[in-house]
């Protein structure tokens, strides 16, 4: 794009390194610092979390001082404002802040519908630009065939290429079609890992043969639909990086070789957070700030901390004056991040106002209103949950009788990038309305202190208990009292409220549902299958063997 490029020529050496850097902060408003950044010299962009987002009128008038500030620097670019809104069990804009809560990629890929996935993603990208958020760290293209992946799981659409490579690209499409830019992650492949590259480095060990027919399959797909942006993987692939330990992220092997020159993409390549323990505990932020560059990144994301962003920054700087990068390399980078921001018209108000002043506890004029949270969009929620929910085996064990008792285990969070949701009033209020009695039981994950004997005695003989497990192959407990209680004579029923793998540690279990997810309208689409409302028609997007 000639524009792009004219926009990128004019920028001084500070505002292309600028463009470079995405940054995220405390608080649900932009701090002052980051406000003079942004105006002194641009900045390529935030990345929005949990703890920045309270309300949509919040969450709009944050976006706006941003962008007001972006509006104020010397070439006043705007802001590209990112966030991780997968739906299920990663998002940011949560229904307790009035947004629509969509179930995520596995129950879609349950559904196996690609025009609901197109409209899901197009509902998420709508509440989105209606509060000033214009690209979406998703959808995640990973193929989860590993089951004892801790930190892809049911954020992937499943364990077939074919069938990610086809639900990514339906995404990608309802995102942009909103006017959200979308980025595929986590190039090229995280899904086959043990490890949470939170933590440390993931190691894919596998051939390049095999790395082509399933971990590239869906890149490959998302590129054809056009995606914006892509974003690294911090794992090793010594098929693919002959230095030992060097991840994805830095290796200009996968990101210029493989995916620049070999499947000709052209957007912008983001790593994930630079302050993953899996870059943090191995390289400075020097190190990091040359070697993501020569890799072949665009976007160098800093999710968290002002010295460790300033440090990059900084890093940047130096490299180029000192001969060790080329400003030309750096204005490639800045120029496809502006190109980005140009073709999904991120200056642009949705509400037709040109920045705004709004004061934190305002009102959402009607025309935003109307997009956050609609009954059409939790339509769509609800149509997911419906189609997605699974019964992986035993439907003659439903409906439920009239009496039932529910084993809830407290879910917080198994990896860092989700969020925490622990209210299931949504699955005991939909039960209770189809005129069950409803007894919630509550108890640890670890199932530490739990008596299968005394639970047997409150479900009663031949009682029915519905087993909310999750994470059970990490606390095998769960499945020692599920054959407990089985062994006692209760007809136990196993809904696996994450990974449907955990079905697998309930072989006595009279029926095994898998829900992926504990969204609002997905503990509804449960109930409803609980007491026979629901016919189920969900299938399993990965194989339990």
């Amino acid at each position: 794009m000639q524009e792009a490029r004219r926009l990128v020529r004019e920028m001084s050496l500070e505002e292309k390194a600028a463009q470079m850097i995405f940054v995220g902060f405390k608080g649900t408003a932009v701090p002052e610092r980051y406000l003079a950044l942004i105006e002194r010299q641009g900045l390529g962009g935030l990345i929005l979390f949990t703890r920045n987002v309270e309300s949509a009128a919040q969450t709009r008038a944050l976006t706006a001082a941003a962008q007001a500030a972006a509006s104020r620097s010397r070439q006043g670019l705007p802001l590209a404002i990112s966030i991780d809104q997968e739906g299920g069990i990663v998002v940011r804009m949560s229904e307790g802040a009035g947004y629509t809560h969509m179930p995520g990629n596995m129950a879609l890929g349950a559904a196996d519908d690609e025009d609901l996935t197109y409209r899901a993603a197009r509902a998420m990208g709508a509440e989105m630009r209606a509060v000033g958020v214009n690209w979406d760290l998703a959808p995640v293209l990973d193929v989860n065939n590993n089951p004892l992946n801790p930190v892809i799981g049911v954020r992937s659409f499943g364990s077939s290429p074919e069938a990610v490579a086809r639900q990514g690209a339906a995404a990608i499409r309802g995102f942009q079609a909103a006017g959200v830019a979308a980025c595929g992650k986590h190039f090229p492949g995280h899904g086959d890992t043990a490890v949470d590259s939170h933590l440390a480095l993931p190691v894919i060990p596998h051939d390049r043969t095999r790395l082509e027919q399933v971990e590239f399959a869906p890149f490959r797909a998302a590129i054809a639909a056009g995606v914006d942006s892509l974003m690294t993987a911090h794992v090793f692939f010594p098929a693919l990086e002959p230095q030992e330990g060097l991840p994805a992220t830095l290796s200009r092997n996968v990101l210029t070789g493989l995916l620049r020159q070999e499947m000709g993409f052209d957007g912008v390549i983001c790593t994930d957070c630079l302050e993953m323990k899996a870059i943090a505990d191995n390289y400075s932020p020097e190190q990091v700030a040359l070697m993501a560059v020569e890799a072949g990144a665009d976007a160098l994301l800093v999710s968290h901390t002002w010295e460790v962003q300033m440090a990059i920054y900084e890093a940047l700087l130096q490299l180029v004056r000192s001969g060790r990068i080329s400003e030309a390399r750096m204005a490639k980078s800045a120029e496809r991040v502006v190109r980005m921001k140009l073709a999904r018209r991120m200056a642009e108000d949705p509400t037709g106002a040109a920045n705004p002043a709004w004061h934190p506890n305002a009102t959402l004029p009607e025309d935003v209103a109307t997009v956050i949270g609609t009954p059409e969009h939790k339509a769509v929620a609800l149509e997911v949950a419906r189609r997605g929910v699974t019964v992986a085996w035993g439907t003659d064990a439903l409906p439920v009788p009239r009496k039932v008792t529910l084993l809830l285990p407290r879910v917080i969070w198994f990896a860092q990038v989700e969020d925490s949701r622990t209210v299931l009033s949504d699955l005991i209020d939909g039960l209770r309305a189809a005129g069950c009695e409803v007894e919630a039981i509550d108890c640890p994950l670890d199932m530490e202190g739990v008596d299968a004997a005394d639970l047997a005695r409150r479900v009663g003989p031949g009682g029915t208990m519905v087993f909310g497990c999750a994470g059970a192959a990490r606390y095998p407990r769960q499945a020692v009292v599920g054959a407990a209680l089985a062994a006692a004579g209760c007809r136990v029923i196993a809904l696996a409220r994450r990974l449907p793998y955990d079905l697998s540690q309930f072989p006595t279990a009279v029926a095994g549902i898998a829900a992926y997810d504990d969204s609002p309208s997905m503990q509804r689409a449960v109930a409803e299958l609980l007491t026979g409302r629901l016919q189920a028609t969900g299938r399993l997007p990965v194989d339990l063997s």
